[in-house]
């Protein structure tokens, strides 16, 4: 089968979600959702944070490296 052309990216076959405006508005509103939840929970990870020795800071930053793709 034939990728579909119009609106999607170079390199990548379309999806029927790219194309399906209730999947594209439920994206959005997922991010929106996520976003939300990041600046709910960022002033108490600051806090977290500022206790933590310079040894601890330094192991709790290799976790962010190791968890991203």
């Amino acid at each position: 089968m034939l990728p579909a052309v119009g609106h999607s990216r170079p390199g990548r076959a379309s999806s029927k979600s790219d194309q399906c405006p209730f999947c594209h508005r439920k994206r959005k509103q997922i991010q929106r959702a996520m976003l939300t939840a990041a600046k709910l929970v960022e002033p108490a990870l600051d806090e977290f944070y500022a206790t933590l020795s310079s040894e601890q800071k330094a192991r709790f930053n290799t976790l962010q490296q190791v968890a991203s793709p």
